[in-house]
Parts: structure tokens; C-alpha cells; sequence
């Protein structure tokens, strides 16, 4: 019992001790701001703009889509906080967002700011940056602001309105040229001297939220060659109307929802932008208006308050195009189809005017098409935008449907349409390729189109990203007349899908011949032409093709995505990266560990103990968020000789999850976890790629070092969707009738596809 009154002396002497050993905080005030949240569903941006200038709490969350006035990433900070070159400590106290700051904020406009907007420090946690160097200027970066991360957006779009948040920002910041061991844990704020801890209290307000729905809506305008226009598609977005004495359409341009408990400023204005470079001319100012109601209109060209506009009641931006609009679009003669840009709308803030800009695209797609002589392709669910996804293995294609619409006093004479995108020629045939986000991935696969021919036969012709047009003059095409009272001329349409089969073989691998598993996409162009006699028209609809796909199927409670089943190390190299994907909505820890073993499946995986250092990896554990990407790398220690050596590569996913404190003590928290794993192949430091082949018993053997993967073809014309493939490690042997002579035979190794035997390649050895 006597010790407990001597270790309260401690401590209080530890306490009484501890601020002569750190820089004490100073107070330098307080602010509050109101704010408004804008949360872009269509071109996925945040935006945060404020009442005044300080506290500073402003901008965007990326560089922006139309970034023409942006200069800056949004940012949290103090203006009088301004000390040119020397280290930054910048920290929320006890942060209600989880590490809310990317690092020190920096302008485009600077000579020394990075491309990212920031300058990056060395330590980050869940309060703040540590140790990163300020600039010279505002543009470089010598003020004391933090680029606000995707998780301070996600925490302030989630705040209800009305609600205000009360943060202490800190700002610790260094004496000239000194510096500290950042490294060992230290920060600015435990340093004796040298130094200078500054600390202010911002009240920020959330007064309205904003929401521009995606509703990937499209309406498709015909245009006669008198100016009138006519609606096709999207009858339900655009209609007949007139405003002031002038006819024309009014489209739905703009679906939001609003939210606010007061006026946020005046200074904030609104205004619509065209693009007249890709319109082929300039609209007079009356040409193009718009409105918040549909009653009260304002010429494209003007600005307006934002709450002129924007009302808690309404729904809707609309746009009235006059038919003398559509007259001088006719006689431009550009192509106004698929034109994300054409019409956009913008905010501009004057009272911050470094971050107050903010430009962004509407809802609705409008495509403009002259009616004589005109054709169309536009997707059959009307969406401006279409996705789908697809696995690999599956006997469902990805399947993508349009309306092809021509238009004139009779039909075309001919009709094609073409898929056009990246390639890549294996055997001599194209295939569409698909790409990694980080490019290390990159997959085959076939395209087809598909239409039903006026006799009504189904007709699917290949067409992969790389082959000629295909006919389909001969579609079953509808015929509806202009107007139902004068046949002066017709609407034509079919309709056309675009498949991607997903159990072709050739998908089963990378185009280097490896195993793979995780996401690739591809974008590329569906190309519809119709000719007439003396005149041409073409119209393209470019297809946003998001593909999700795996070679070997991860079971459904695996969360987490690698680009490759097998890992393979060259002989050149020590190391390897490759991306772990985290697809779920939480955010999870992952542990990695590692075993040789002595070769890879079929119940052989006997570990090999005493091999524990030939394999390093970093880091060792990693947090990754919800929907994120981290990079791991696997570093190889072992022997430089001629033997290939395996191991298994276990990753441990937990999900990271805070409880709260309960003081009934016996209650259990349980977190799942989950273990996935993959293999590790090294290649022999001196690698030898040996086989030989028998192929009058049908029998194959790896006599050399390294493995490798065969695929054996039925006859000389026979192809991979029906083929035999199986991989042989060295030593191993295998026989069967397929090894034959009749039949056409592959190695694929360290990259290349090889010719195996005689059989089918007398006549092009090797």
C-alpha cells in the first residue's frame, strides 16, 4: 500500500516537469464560416464553397473535369498563418475525421508546387501531416493550410445541414533551416525550442447541400432544314416550347435536390457556358436561356445568384434552344452528338477567388441531328453513358443495345458499323484489348455485333476493335414517317447489340501468356455510317466499357482482388509490386505472410522449413480503405542459382473496427477475418527453357529449369476455346493423344508463345 502515494508524486511531478521539455501553445483566435456542399453525381467531384474567405475552408476535392479557373485543391486553414521554407506540423486535435489533410496546400499557378496540388510531408495519421516543407510564396505553398483528403470530403458531405463543427486546427511550424527526427516520432510540438505552436478555433456551418444527380438521361434532337426542331428520343426531357415570342425546345438539362436553412452569400453566381468552338459558331445571347422554374429566363450569356435558381421546391435546371439556335447549328454543319461539354454550367464565388470556381456537366446528354440525310446510334435504354461489367468463365456475354436511326426522303443505300477501340492481332485475328488501371494487366477479348435481318434471321458477325466495317444494310429496319399527314420523309431504325463473349479462352490469359485476376477495362467507339447517293453521313457514339474480370475466380467471401492467381519473378529481378484492391464498403488491415513450399497444388504444397529469409515483404501489415488500391512488394533474398523455388503467399484481411468503451466487461466484440492466398513463383536466377516431345506416343517433358504453360489445339485448324491447357513444372512428364501430330501445339513461356513439335508447322518451323 505504500507505493501508491509515491507513484502520484511521480506522476505529478512528470506533469509539473513535462512543459519545460515542449513548446508551449499559443491561442491566435478563432472564426466561423458558413458553408454549402456540393456533391456532383455526375462527373463524381465534390465541391465546398463558403460565406467569407476566412476561416479558409474552400474547393474541390480533385482537379476538376473543366479545371480551365481552378488553381487550387480545397483546403482547411488560417491565413495569418504564412512562414516561407521551413517545416510544417499541421493537425486537427482529436480529429473527428480519420487523417483529414493530403499534405501542404500549393496553386498550379506556383513554379514549385507538384502536379498533385500539394507538397507531400513525411508522416501522416488520423489528425493531420508532420514534417513537410513550405514554400516561398502563396503559390508554392508558405501558408499553413492542409489539402483536405477524401475522407474530410465524405465527412463533410455526410454532415447534416445545420449542423456546425467546432475544430481546433494546429499549426506547428519550425525556426529557419532547423529541422527535427521525424522519423523517430518526434514532432514539432515536443521540441524544447526551435519552434512554434500556434493554434486556432474555425466554427464551421453547413447551411446547404447541393446534389447533381447522374441520371445518364439522353434526348436526341432532329432538326429540319427550316431550324424546327423535333424530339425522338427523351420526349420526357425535352419538349415544344416558347419563350417571350420565340419557338423552340425546353430540355430538363439539370437534375439536383437543395437543401438550406439560409442564404449561404450573394457573391455566388450561376451562370450556363456553351462551347463554341465545338458548336461551329456563336449564339446571339437570346438564342440560349435558362431557368430554375421554366417561367423566369435568363440569357445563356448572364449571370445569376445562385438562389435564383436553386430552391429547396425544385428539381430541374431547364434550357430553351430557339429554333433560330438549331438554324445556325444546321448551317455550321458540326457534329453535336455525344458532346459531354457542349452545354455546361458554373459557380463562381468572388469571395474566394483562388478556390471559387467551380464548373460541371448536366444530367442530360442532348444530341443535335440534322433530319435530312442524318443517322444516329444511341443506346436503347436511353442512358447518355452505359456500363456493364462481366467474369471472366461466364456464359453470358457482356451485351451493350443501341437504336441505329437513319433518317431521309428514302433508306441509305448502304449501311455499316464498325467497333473500333485498342487491339491486339493473336493468330492473326484481332481482339478489343482491356487494360488495368495501372496498366500492368492486359486482356483479350472478342467483340461481335449482332442484328436480325429483314428476313428475320439472327445475325452475328465478329467485329473486335481491329476488322472492317460489317454490312447491315439488310437489318430489319422500322419505317415512321416525319409527319403522319405528308410522306416527305422517314425515321429508319433496328436495333444493334454489341457482345463481348466472356469464355473465350484467350481471355483466360494477359496477352504475355500469365494467369491474371482483377478489374480491366476498355473504352472504344460503336461507328454507324449510312450513304446515300452524292451524300454522306456518319454518326459515332463513343462507349465507356467497364469490365470486371477474373481468370480464376475468387470465392465470393474474398474481398479483396489480385491481379494475378500466379506470381511471377523474372531472372532479372529481385523484387516485385503488385496493387491489392480493397472492394468493400469498410475500410480493412491486411497482414501479409509467406511459406516455401516444395511445389504448388494437387496436394503437394509440403512447406520446406529452415527457408523463412529467402523471402521479404513490405510493408508488413497495411491499412487499406474502403474501395482503395495499396501497392505491396515481394523482395526475393534467396541463392542465385538454376532452381525454381515456389512459395504461398497468405494474405490476412481484417476489417478495422473501433468499439466503444462498455463497462459490461464479459460482452465480446467479434471481427471476422479472412485469409486468401496465392503463389509465388521465383524463376532460377539462370534460367533454362528446356522440353522435348514425342509426338508419335504423345508425350511432352520439361527437361529444363523453369515451368510453363501448354496448349494443345484439336487438329491443325483448331483453337483455344476448345483446346487442352495445363502448365508442367520441371521434370514433369505428360502424355495423352492430344500431343499428337494432328494436332496444333503451343509453349507459352516467359512471355512468348513457342510452337510445339512438327505437327501443323511443317511448312514454318520453330
Amino acid at each position: 500500500m505504500s507505493i501508491k502515494p509515491q507513484a502520484i508524486m511521480l506522476l505529478a511531478g512528470w506533469l509539473l516537469a513535462a512543459p519545460a521539455m515542449a513548446l508551449t501553445a499559443t491561442n491566435d483566435g478563432s472564426g466561423s464560416n458558413t458553408y454549402m456542399f456540393i456533391d456532383n453525381d455526375v462527373d463524381d467531384e465534390y465541391f465546398i464553397t463558403t460565406s467569407s474567405l476566412s476561416p479558409r475552408f474552400t474547393g474541390a476535392n480533385i482537379w476538376t473535369k473543366y479545371k480551365t479557373n481552378q488553381r487550387s485543391l480545397g483546403y482547411m486553414g488560417n491565413s495569418g498563418w504564412s512562414y516561407s521554407n521551413r517545416y510544417f506540423d499541421l493537425w486537427i486535435d482529436n480529429s473527428p475525421i480519420n487523417q483529414p489533410f493530403l499534405g501542404l496546400r500549393c496553386m498550379s499557378t506556383g513554379a514549385n508546387c507538384p502536379a498533385s496540388g500539394y507538397i507531400p510531408a513525411d508522416v501522416l495519421d488520423k489528425d493531420g501531416f508532420y514534417h513537410a516543407m513550405s514554400g516561398n510564396s502563396v503559390a508554392n505553398g508558405y501558408y499553413g493550410a492542409g489539402v483536405l483528403s477524401q475522407s474530410a470530403y465524405e465527412y463533410f458531405r455526410n454532415r447534416p445541414v445545420g449542423t456546425i463543427d467546432n475544430l481546433q486546427l494546429n499549426l506547428c511550424y519550425m525556426d529557419s533551416k532547423a529541422d527535427y527526427d521525424f522519423a523517430s516520432g518526434v514532432r514539432c510540438k515536443d521540441l524544447p525550442s526551435g519552434g512554434k505552436w500556434v493554434y486556432y478555433t474555425m466554427n464551421l456551418e453547413k447551411v446547404s447541400h447541393l446534389t447533381l444527380n447522374s441520371t445518364g438521361a439522353m434526348a436526341e434532337v432532329w432538326i429540319a432544314s427550316d431550324g424546327t426542331p423535333s424530339v425522338n428520343l427523351g420526349s420526357e426531357l425535352c419538349q415544344m416550347g416558347v419563350v417571350g415570342s420565340a419557338s423552340g425546345i425546353i430540355c430538363k438539362m439539370v437534375s439536383y435536390s437543395f437543401q438550406e436553412t439560409k442564404t449561404l452569400t450573394t457573391s455566388l453566381d450561376f451562370r450556363m457556358v456553351i462551347d463554341t468552338t465545338l458548336l461551329g459558331f456563336s449564339p446571339s445571347s437570346s438564342d440560349v436561356k435558362y431557368s430554375g422554374d421554366g417561367a423566369s429566363w435568363t440569357n445563356f450569356g448572364s449571370t445569376s445568384t445562385y438562389n435564383k435558381v436553386f430552391k429547396p421546391s425544385g428539381e430541374y435546371i431547364y434550357v430553351f434552344l430557339s429554333n433560330a439556335f438549331f438554324k445556325k447549328a444546321l448551317k455550321a454543319g458540326t457534329d453535336l452528338t455525344n458532346k459531354d461539354e457542349l452545354f455546361t454550367f458554373y459557380f463562381d464565388n468572388s469571395v474566394t477567388p483562388q478556390s471559387g470556381y467551380y464548373q460541371f456537366t448536366p444530367s442530360t446528354l442532348i444530341n443535335i441531328i440534322p433530319r435530312e440525310y442524318g443517322i444516329s446510334i444511341i443506346a436503347s435504354d436511353g442512358s447518355a453513358h452505359p456500363k456493364a461489367s462481366g467474369k471472366i468463365g461466364s456464359e453470358t456475354p457482356i451485351t451493350f443495345e443501341y437504336k441505329v436511326t437513319t433518317s431521309a426522303s428514302r433508306q441509305a443505300d448502304s449501311i455499316t458499323a464498325q467497333v473500333t477501340g485498342d487491339a491486339i492481332n493473336i493468330y492473326g485475328q484481332p481482339y478489343c484489348l482491356f487494360t488495368s488501371a495501372d496498366e500492368t494487366l492486359k486482356v483479350p477479348v472478342p467483340a461481335f455485333l449482332e442484328w436480325t435481318s429483314a428476313a428475320g434471321n439472327a445475325v452475328r458477325v465478329r467485329n473486335s476493335c481491329g476488322e472492317n466495317p460489317v454490312d447491315m444494310t439488310n437489318a430489319a429496319w422500322v419505317q415512321t414517317a416525319w409527319n403522319a399527314n405528308v410522306n416527305d420523309g422517314f425515321f429508319f431504325t433496328t436495333t444493334l447489340k454489341l457482345l463481348f463473349p466472356m469464355d473465350d479462352s484467350h481471355s483466360q490469359f494477359t496477352t504475355d501468356g500469365h494467369d491474371w485476376m482483377g478489374t480491366v477495362s476498355a473504352t472504344g467507339d460503336v461507328k454507324v455510317t449510312a450513304t446515300w447517293v452524292g451524300v454522306d453521313r456518319g454518326g459515332m457514339m463513343k462507349k465507356m466499357l467497364f469490365i470486371g474480370l477474373c481468370g480464376l475466380c475468387i470465392q465470393p467471401a474474398s474481398a479483396v482482388y489480385f491481379d494475378s492467381i500466379i506470381y511471377d519473378m523474372d531472372a532479372s529481378k529481385d523484387f516485385i509490386s503488385r496493387p491489392l484492391v480493397n472492394d468493400t464498403s469498410s475500410n480493412n488491415l491486411y497482414t501479409i505472410s509467406a511459406y516455401k513450399i516444395a511445389r504448388p497444388g494437387n496436394g503437394n504444397e509440403r512447406p520446406v522449413p529452415g527457408q523463412d529469409k529467402d523471402l521479404v515483404w513490405s510493408p508488413l501489415q497495411f491499412t487499406v480503405q474502403a474501395n482503395g488500391q495499396e501497392y505491396f512488394k515481394l523482395y526475393y533474398r534467396g541463392p542465385g542459382d538454376d532452381i525454381e523455388r515456389y512459395y504461398r503467399v497468405i494474405f490476412k484481411e481484417t476489417p478495422v473496427t473501433v468499439f466503444p468503451w462498455r463497462m459490461e466487461q464479459k460482452k465480446l466484440n467479434i471481427v471476422p477475418s479472412v485469409s486468401m492466398s496465392t503463389i509465388l513463383i521465383v524463376r532460377p536466377r539462370k534460367t533454362r527453357f528446356q522440353y522435348e516431345i514425342n509426338e508419335a506416343t504423345g508425350t511432352i517433358k520439361n527437361t529444363g529449369n523453369t515451368y510453363f504453360r501448354v496448349i494443345l489445339q484439336k487438329g491443325c485448324n483448331g483453337d483455344d476455346e476448345s483446346s487442352t491447357q495445363f502448365y508442367m513444372l520441371p521434370g514433369d512428364s505428360w502424355t495423352g493423344p492430344e500431343a499428337k501430330n494432328s494436332n496444333r501445339k503451343y509453349i507459352v513461356a516467359l512471355g512468348r508463345y513457342h510452337k510445339l513439335g512438327d505437327g501443323c508447322f511443317m511448312d514454318a518451323p520453330g
